[in-house]
């Protein structure tokens, strides 16, 4: 089983570290997977970068969108 967390992001350079790091913490039960799909919202600040960095820790994917919807 899997946990698909869907996290958007739009500006968030100054939390983003700290959020991934909250939610790479929870502890989930038994065998259910976790997976987090991040969305960049067309953010104006460096938060698409920092996303595309944690993602080669294989455990986020990173998904974005041109200008903010």
């Amino acid at each position: 089983m899997r946990l698909t967390i869907i996290m958007p992001v739009y500006n968030e350079h100054g939390t983003l570290r700290e959020i991934l790091r909250q939610v790479r913490a929870v502890e989930l039960p038994g065998d259910i997977e976790k997976e987090i799909l991040a969305v960049d919202d067309g953010s104006t600040d460096d938060s698409a970068e920092i996303l595309i960095g944690e993602a080669h820790a294989g455990d986020v994917r990173v998904f974005r969108h041109p200008v903010n919807r």
